[in-house]
């Protein structure tokens, strides 16, 4: 019988062998389910490292540093890291994904109620459509429009459903 070593370590983290699990995880490149069984056993620090290395492996692949970034939010729970990957995919622009990563990038900044990097987010977005060679995306502003709305940009949420709509409007 063949030995096929992704479920050979499933078996060994079902069983309760987890040194033995982790090493072929480890060993696969499998860094997400390693961080999701550190976690589980309580070494969050290691589960956090784990899933880093994932975030690299996917930042160099077609997904980016998009996928990148929601890995880190979504598993290793830390917008710090995240943005970092959600910038560096921004910066990108316009490849592919960058107008994701600046969404993704507001909605953090969004659920602070930081506007002034929202600002400068609407700023760069507006520069890089207004070049002819750049398509433009709708779904950017539409997100700023839905963003209005939440509870901690209330004060500017007129400022930021006029900036979006003024343009898509000259689009």
């Amino acid at each position: 019988l063949p030995i096929y070593p992704a479920a050979a370590a499933r078996a060994f983290e079902a069983a309760g062998e987890f040194d033995l699990a982790l090493q072929l995880y480890r060993g696969l490149g499998q860094h997400e389910p390693a961080g999701d069984l550190l976690r589980r056993i309580g070494d969050e620090e290691a589960a956090i490292g784990e899933y880093l290395l994932a975030a690299n492996v996917l930042a160099n692949s077609s997904t980016g540093h998009l996928a990148a970034g929601r890995l880190l939010l979504a598993k290793a729970r830390r917008g710090d890291l995240a943005m970092e990957q959600f910038q560096t995919g921004w910066d990108r622009r316009p490849a592919a994904n960058a107008t994701l990563c600046a969404v993704e990038m507001a909605r953090l900044h969004a659920a602070r109620g930081a506007i002034e990097p929202i600002r400068r987010l609407l700023d760069q977005a507006d520069s890089m459509f207004e070049n002819p060679a750049c398509s433009f995306d709708g779904s950017f502003y539409n997100e700023m429009v839905r963003m209005a709305g939440e509870p901690a940009l209330e004060p500017f949420a007129d400022e930021l459903r006029d900036r979006a709509l003024t343009a898509m409007a000259g689009s």
